[in-house]
């Protein structure tokens, strides 16, 4: 069994039982609950698998290596507690076995029940799922005594899986780089496959889910997002591959700016994000240490700039910095400003027009949060050697190795290392952290300091902050935090955190830039050591979850109104080293110690439990609840737990009673005691019973006295305790008790320099009250002399504050007025200038005014009179006044240019064809001029041109885009005739009817070999006999040329075949209408001798029945001629029999039909013929009904449509149905 000592009435933060109770009431509520909390862990264990048989699923989820396997538990009857164990570094996802040890005995002999949910995720911190399982209800855990074995559990589902590829096309062969990818909202990771996986459970689908991928190497240069919506199906077992091909790079834009955070020397981290662009695209800027990171607006060259970026609207800009150093080292995140556009082309100044001023976003003039801190514990002083936890504390910046400044870690938002720090936040997400310098004294029992917090607004637009909390961060090993026992000082060991928050946090109007609010933290704190055991179930890090609220008069009998939240570990301890080592540290006893407030508070109990099988869970259980005053010791040792009623520190006699209650349930009390001053044990009682209370009637000695209560019972280790301070200064002779004073003092008179911007009169007020108060709890009247306003420069002022009671202090502090308004400075920005000779001279004057002295002095960058270059460039003005404060103001120049360019094109050209129908023409430049630039000239040069005339274009174009054309033409002519050449016998024979102009060649210059073109002149190959011919060839410029005489004798044969179709060789019948008629064909031999025609499938032969014109159908006539030698000639008609006629539909019976009601219709139909496909009847459509027994006029329509897509002309028929008798 686990034993943790305490109150266990719980109450809600919120609810009234969360006021400072009076001391009437605190007594009856020191009654209730019992004097112990038995906690019982039992065991749930069980097996998470997957079923799949797929090879291909399974080889996924065997090299999907270095996951998390995670189970939570969260109980339902009774509700509060919950479990997680994790399961590092699974060798793969075919699933893990798991042992948990959790609450069991807060429910009863029935048990507790839980919801327990198994996951696989690849970052357990922040729950980056893989998968997660269906979540197992109604998990029934007993006590050990009811229940000796584990509660068993068996997890086991079928997955899908969907492979998203990335690649340069549709089949993603070549892979792109990819920098992120979301899917249904869930951040997918890269398998070692290189596919990014989602794994659904099967038989799962989606509409529309959305797809992120981000492309490109890093989102500060050159990463583009695309956004898609997908619908998708997976099986159980089945993989599903999708391939996502790259866009491709769209048009880019980019934005530049000053970074400056207005009166801060030290800036050493800017980043900047912006976000929310089209398809979730976004860009970062990043400048790091050591780097100092201002770039004011006088200086561009140091400006940021988010490159490469999709133009578009973006919704979300903000910026991140850091500032200052050591203690008062400082972290900001402005607000989100919105929308912020990006257009394509080069870099442009981020500006936003407010009250008629330019400014740009992040040159900024914070406001700030200010105040004291006090924490104190007077014990210390009272007990000297006396240990705090504000000894612990933990502060970030007191790491720094190199002594620069900044800490070795300047994240005051990592997890687990618990930094000392303020926290403020604002609109939007805005936040702000910082520290303070100072440590707790034991010899003053404080630590008593002050802070200033950095508050930034994006364009200097002021909105609301508030200062959210004050972290208190214990840690007492160190810079790293690992530790083991041995280590550590188990008497000192802390580690944890506490975060108050007071309720007046918020000024009630936002701040204006350079504006300060006071929040004070003063706090008295207690020490609580809570004692952890356990009969069975070892542990190590035991913690208490911390809630709780005061609200009344506090310590000082000030009003206060706070919460308190926080976490606290203790030993043993086994921090930062791995579990494999940490879990040989489990003890069955161990202890939490931590420092609290005044207030009502509920702590919740938990610990790393060892299982059986060697693993670890961390488990919470049955909360306690408890009050604490100002300056007391409580130690909580089971089953026993000393509360003493909170009273004021300061006693209103010398004779006081301590009230309080032993609390113990179930344990019976053997002995309780008390001591006065370190005095002798006083017996309050011996065999006490349960829930013993106690009244102690003390005489108090002058100034400080220390009431300590024990309690023992028979097996502890140690007794149980509980202290009270109790203060008796006599008001009769005045304070004479120091610090621990009782009557009436002096107030407390705080001064801080200030310092102050001049007004529009060049003069300042600025109060120098820094938290003077009376430290008796009354009220203070502070008078400061002399009275604001203050001139410009240093002014010694005086504050004087008094009490109730007439008494006084005084301090004194500098208010220093200094110019910090920056000049007003106007820009006009000039019209667009038109270009010449590249550029354009631009004059500009701004004006500026200032609220103190001379008139500031303006320069421009570039400066009035430069010459610009074509296009648009940035202005920056800045007037400085005399003490150095800047405004600047920012326009552009635009320099276009209208003119188009001018053009004067070459002479048309003549050129002689050389070759291949061209000729190769060398064309002058055109003459192009411009009134600006000129950026591209086409035309000119040597090219080949066809034969006859070609028309050629030239342009130029300028820098603003503007073009011109002319034209000038080229004619390529041929002129000289072509050549003949006899070169083969003479004379020629030849058979009848062949060709005779073998052995004659015929070439051009510009047309090359042109024998396939030669005629024969003075020849009738047809008719033997012997012919004096001559030769001709003509070029396709129309130049003949002839000669070349020869004999050619023409000899009896029969020479080449020639057949000749009558009529078309194709033709188009309609089906069922047309008749084929085969019109035949003719054929001869060389000699002109006709020849018999055989013809094949034309209806008038023995080979075929001819095409069918009552079947479409495309079908073919041949037709063949033969010599007797055996050659052959033949050819083919094609006839296509097409049905383009529509059916003929017709009703059978009248259009328009009347229906006595009472008995059925029956439709007399319609007939369909076609010319083609015959009787259709049977295929008429019919839409429409008619009901015999409704009287009502019904429409019915009839179609019809052939198998050759002609559809008929529909009819309609109309029946009325009358007089029915109902």
């Amino acid at each position: 069994m686990l034993w943790l000592c305490g109150a266990t009435t719980a109450c809600d933060p919120g609810s009234e039982a969360f006021r400072e109770p009076a001391p009437a009431e605190q007594s009856g509520m020191l009654d209730e609950g019992s004097g112990g909390v038995v906690l019982e862990p039992n065991t749930i264990r069980g097996q998470v698998r997957f079923t799949n048989q797929n090879p291909a699923i399974l080889q996924l989820l065997n090299t999907d290596t270095n996951r998390i396997g995670l189970v939570t538990a969260t109980s339902t009857s009774p509700t509060g507690f919950t479990a997680r164990t994790e399961l590092p570094g699974q060798l793969n996802l075919r699933g893990f076995s798991f042992e948990m040890s959790v609450e069991a005995g807060a429910g009863g002999a029935g048990g507790v029940t839980y919801e327990v949910l198994p996951r696989f995720v690849w970052n357990a911190q922040y729950d980056y799922r893989l998968y997660t399982f269906a979540q197992a209800q109604g998990v029934q855990v007993r006590p050990r005594s009811e229940q000796p074995l584990p509660t068993e559990l068996d997890f086991s589902e079928c997955l899908g899986a969907i492979a998203f590829r990335f690649g340069t096309d549709a089949t993603c062969a070549t892979a792109v780089p990819v920098d992120q990818v979301n899917w249904n909202g869930l951040q997918l990771r890269r398998h070692p496959s290189g596919a990014y996986l989602s794994y659904v459970k099967g038989g799962s689908s989606g509409t529309a889910s959305t797809l992120t991928y981000r492309l490109g190497t890093s989102e500060y240069t050159d990463t583009r997002s695309y956004l898609q919506n997908m619908n998708w199906s997976v099986g159980c077992d089945e993989l599903v591959q999708v391939c996502v091909p790259d866009p491709g790079v769209s048009q880019r834009g980019a934005l530049t700016g000053p970074w400056d955070i207005v009166g801060e020397p030290s800036q050493t981290y800017r980043q900047i994000v912006l976000s929310g662009g089209p398809d979730n695209n976004l860009r970062y800027h990043l400048l790091n240490f050591p780097q100092d990171s201002r770039a004011p607006g006088s200086d561009p060259s140091r400006w940021w700039t988010l490159p490469n970026m999709v133009p578009g609207s973006y919704s979300s800009l903000r910026g991140r910095g850091y500032a200052r150093r050591g203690r008062e080292f400082s972290f900001f995140e402005t607000r989100n400003a919105s929308p912020s556009s990006v257009v394509a082309g080069p870099a442009v100044p981020l500006t936003r027009q407010i009250n008629g001023e330019t400014r740009y976003p992040f040159v900024m003039h914070p406001a700030y949060f200010h105040g004291a801190i006090r924490l104190a514990d007077p014990y210390v002083t009272a007990h000297p050697g006396a240990y705090s936890s504000l000894q612990a504390l933990n502060f970030e910046a007191d790491y720094d190795t190199n002594q620069d400044g900044i800490p070795n870690n300047t994240d005051f938002y990592a997890v687990a290392r618990y930094s000392t720090q303020l926290r403020a936040e604002g609109q939007s997400s805005a936040s702000a952290a910082t520290s303070f310098p100072g440590a707790f004294s034991p010899s003053t029992g404080e630590l008593s300091s002050g802070y200033e917090q950095l508050l930034p607004y994006i364009y200097d637009e002021p909105h609301p902050w508030r200062q959210d909390l004050l972290r208190l961060g214990f840690w007492t090993q160190g810079y790293n935090f690992v530790t083991r026992p041995g280590q550590y000082d188990p008497a000192r060991f802390r580690y944890g955190y506490l975060d108050l928050k007071k309720k007046q946090n918020t000024p009630s109007t936002p701040l204006q830039p350079g504006q300060r609010y006071r929040v004070d933290h003063e706090y008295c704190f207690n020490e609580v050591q809570v004692e952890f055991s356990t009969a069975d179930t070892p542990f190590f890090n035991p913690t208490a979850a911390i809630s709780g609220s005061f609200r009344g008069a506090d310590w000082r009998g000030l009003a206060a109104d706070y919460t308190v939240t926080g976490l606290a570990s203790g030993i043993p301890a086994a921090v930062g080293i791995p579990q494999s080592e940490a879990i040989t540290y489990a003890q069955t006893r161990g202890s939490v110690s931590f420092t609290l407030p005044e207030g009502i508070y509920t702590l919740t109990p938990g610990a790393m439990l060892v299982n059986s099988n060697g693993s670890t869970n961390q488990a919470t259980f049955q909360p306690i609840q408890f009050t604490l005053g100002c300056g007391q010791r409580m130690k909580l040792v089971p089953p026993l737990t000393v509360l003493i009623a909170p009273q004021p520190t300061c006693a209103s006699g010398p004779s006081q009673i301590v009230t309080g209650v032993v609390k113990s349930r179930p344990a019976e009390i053997d002995r309780v005691w008390y001591r006065l001053n370190g005095g002798p044990e006083v017996t309050l009682c011996e065999n006490c019973g349960i829930d013993y209370p106690f009244h102690i009637p003390v005489q108090l000695q002058a100034c400080g006295n220390t009431v300590q209560v024990y309690a023992f019972t028979a097996g502890l280790p140690e007794p149980a305790t509980g202290f009270q301070q109790l203060v008796w200064d006599d008001p009769a002779d005045g304070p004479s008790c120091g610090e621990a004073a009782c009557v009436n003092r002096p107030p407390v008179a705080r001064c801080i320099n200030q310092v102050v911007g001049a007004s529009s009169a060049c003069a300042g007020c600025a109060s120098v009250n820094d938290g003077s108060y009376d430290p008796d709890g009354g009220e203070v009247t502070c008078v400061q002399t002399p009275d604001c306003p203050y001139a410009l420069g240093q002014n010694r002022v005086t504050l004087t504050c008094t009490d109730a009671h007439g008494q006084s202090a005084s301090c004194q502090a500098m208010v220093t007025v200094q110019d910090t308004t920056p000049p007003e400075i106007t820009c006009a920005q000039p019209p667009a200038l038109e270009c010449s000779a590249g550029g354009a001279v631009a004059s500009y004057a701004p004006s500026a005014t200032d609220n103190c002295g001379a008139s500031p002095s303006v320069t421009c960058t570039p400066t009035s009179g430069s010459r610009f270059a074509h296009g648009t460039t940035a202005v920056t003005c800045t007037a400085t006044d005399a003490q150095g404060n800047q405004a600047r103001c920012a326009f552009p120049v635009s320099v276009v240019d209208t003119q188009a360019p001018g053009l004067a094109c070459p002479a048309a050209v003549t050129a002689e064809c050389s070759s291949q129908g061209a000729a190769a023409v060398s064309l002058p430049q055109a003459v192009a001029t411009d009134s600006c630039q000129l950026t591209q000239q086409s035309g000119g040069g040597v090219a080949s041109y066809p034969l006859g005339t070609t028309d050629v274009t030239y342009s130029a174009r300028d820098v603003g885009g503007n073009t011109t054309a002319c034209t000038t033409q080229v004619s390529v002519v041929d002129t000289q005739a072509p050549t003949l050449t006899l070169v083969g016998e003479d004379p020629l024979v030849v058979g009848c009817g062949r060709s005779a102009t073998a052995g004659v060649v015929a070439t051009d210059v510009c047309q090359g070999d042109l024998t396939h073109r030669v005629e024969v002149v003075g020849l009738n190959p047809s008719v033997p006999g012997t012919y004096a011919v001559s030769y001709r060839v003509r070029d396709a410029s129309g130049n003949v040329a002839q000669g070349a005489p020869r004999t050619v004798q023409v000899v009896e044969d029969s020479g080449p075949l020639s057949l000749s179709l009558n009529g078309d060789s194709e033709l188009t019948l309609e089906c069922g209408q047309d008749v084929y008629v085969d019109l035949g064909a003719t054929a001869a031999d060389g000699c002109g001798s006709p020849l018999e025609v055989h013809r094949y499938n034309s209806g008038q032969d023995a080979y075929g029945p001819g095409p069918d014109t009552a079947a479409e159908g495309t079908y073919s006539v041949q037709y063949l001629a033969w010599d007797s030698t055996g050659l052959t000639v033949g050819a083919i008609r094609t006839v296509h029999v097409d049905d383009r006629t529509p059916p003929a539909l017709m009703l059978r019976g009248p259009a328009h039909m009347v229906h006595t009601c009472g008995t059925g219709w029956v439709d007399p139909g319609v007939e369909a013929t076609d010319a083609c496909y015959g009787n259709l009847s049977a295929t008429v459509s019919r839409t429409g009904d008619v009901n015999g027994w409704a009287e009502g006029l019904y429409t019915l329509r009839y179609a019809v449509t052939d198998s050759g897509g002609n559809a008929a002309a529909p009819l309609t028929r109309t029946v009325e149905v009358v007089d029915c008798p109902w």
